[in-house]
């Protein structure tokens, strides 16, 4: 999936819980899912449990200017089916 396609079209929803180290909570569905992947459960672990629910993809490190997402430097499109 194209990543301007998501930045232009996809809302941005913080994982619950936010370090995704267990199932998340909520609607993801259709979704790119800000998380913190500097959590001790590793990448691995988050990029499984975003991939369980219907999320577009995982994302961290965003970066926003008068509530305006200006970009995300870490972008995971390939964590979710």
């Amino acid at each position: 999936m194209d990543i301007l396609y998501l930045h232009a079209h996809a809302q941005l929803v913080m994982a619950n819980p936010f370090d995704a180290c267990e199932a998340l909570i909520g609607d993801y569905s259709g979704k790119v899912v800000l998380f913190n992947e500097t959590s001790e459960c590793g990448l691995g672990v988050s990029g499984q449990n975003i991939n369980n629910t219907d999320a577009l993809a995982g994302a961290e490190k965003c970066f926003y200017y008068n509530d305006h997402l200006l970009e995300c430097t870490s972008l995971y499109p390939g964590m979710v089916g």
